[in-house]
């Protein structure tokens, strides 16, 4: 650095005629041919690049750009393709009806594809579903449902957490426990075919069950808070937010194998509901997609 220094102090110099060029040469030990080359680049930086080397640099550039250009081409033909083969699951609206009894027991329970799931000797309890809808480009397959049990059971304490029902879930015994005016409700969580679809294809329609525990939880929460129908103000329904919502993650793959996931915000929305002064009474629910997330995989 120092020598860079010494040689632009003495080009200054002879630039303003204070020193011979073959002083220069002297003062920095260098042939005066080398002394005239770097006087010349520093009186005129900008001198002609030699027609080689600009060849060079330019066929240089083009081969960068048509690089660049085969690889967009290439990455757009494998975005177009993904596309063509990409699913779409979305879930849609579905009514349900809950029933009770003076206890608050739940009675019966039905939607627009209710059939007969339980049945004791008093009552018929029937399943409960959402409708899931393929709308993409190709057919989904491996489809799992994930009905996320710790975090939608927290959000059901959240809205009795002021009322005798409580729930819990273990793990161990693959149970949801509810606590209801000192009795107990067991709710198996569900492990049949019902939480694994093997394929759904374009514009093909399917249902998946709403786990029995939510519903006993959310038929807990109407007997709780809804007032008898001689006290309800009809000017202030009730509105989606006034119950609780779940969570449900979906995960499929197309059919190159590409997984998706999607974690979706189920709300429900009364519709109409009636309680007797007993406690006896029904709500009739829409359920409704609140929010659709595409996660990471």
């Amino acid at each position: 650095m120092l020598k860079r220094m010494k040689t632009k102090y003495y080009l200054r110099k002879l630039k303003r005629k204070k020193i011979d060029l073959q002083s220069v040469a002297i003062k920095l030990s260098m042939p005066k041919e080398k002394v005239k080359e770097e006087y010349n680049r520093y009186t005129n930086p900008f001198k002609p690049v030699k027609i080689e080397l600009f060849f060079s640099i330019f066929a240089l550039v083009i081969s960068m750009l048509t690089t660049f250009v085969a690889l967009e081409t290439l990455n757009e033909m494998k975005r177009e393709r993904e596309i063509a083969y990409k699913p779409d699951l979305r879930v849609y609206e579905n009514d349900i009806s809950l029933y009770w009894s003076e206890s608050g027991k739940q009675i019966r329970r039905e939607d627009s594809y209710t059939r007969q799931y339980q049945t004791d000797e008093k009552n018929i309890l029937y399943a409960v579903y959402l409708n899931i809808d393929n709308i993409g480009n190709g057919n989904a397959k491996d489809i799992k449902y994930d009905w996320r049990y710790e975090e939608n059971i927290e959000e059901f304490n959240s809205f009795l957490e002021d009322t005798d029902v409580k729930a819990s879930l273990v793990e161990s015994d693959n149970l949801i426990n509810i606590e209801h005016k000192g009795g107990w409700i067991s709710s198996y969580l569900r492990s049949d075919e019902n939480d694994m679809e093997s394929y759904i294809s374009q514009d093909m329609q399917k249902r998946v069950m709403i786990p029995s525990a939510y519903l006993e939880l959310l038929t807990s929460y109407c007997y709780e808070k809804i007032s008898p129908s001689s006290e309800i103000e009809y000017n202030e329904p009730l509105t989606v937010q006034d119950f609780p919502t779940i969570q449900l993650y979906v995960s499929y793959k197309d059919i190159q194998g590409k997984t998706m996931r999607k974690k979706v915000k189920i709300g429900f929305e009364s519709i109409v509901y009636e309680k007797d002064t007993n406690g006896k009474g029904n709500c009739s629910l829409r359920v409704r997609n609140l929010s659709e997330e595409e996660l990471p995989t």
